[in-house]
């Protein structure tokens, strides 16, 4: 049980990293959800349930996001591996 507990908190913060570097990203280089979506080829309404940790993206579509926002789509997962070594203790 302390196995999966493990488990679903690293999907949490994974999805919830996503969600804030997919924002601050974009807020950086100035675009407005509209044109991440249309270049990540999904929907305004879909890019923003994913903005705001509504919903989850599918591998596919992290990675059209990641390009669409000019990043790496492992940077997601880096900045979430970053946030869990935050969160243990020492």
């Amino acid at each position: 049980m302390c196995i999966f507990r493990t488990i679903l908190s690293a999907i949490n913060v994974l999805f919830g990293v996503m969600m804030n570097e997919i924002r601050t990203i974009r807020r950086r280089k100035g675009l407005t959800q509209a044109q991440v979506a249309q270049q990540a080829g999904i929907s305004r309404a879909f890019y923003t349930r994913v903005e705001n940790g509504v919903c989850a993206p599918s591998v596919a579509v992290a990675r059209r996001l990641a390009l669409a926002l000019g990043i790496e789509w492992t940077r997601f997962f880096e900045a979430a591996e970053a946030s869990l070594r935050g969160r243990r203790s020492p």
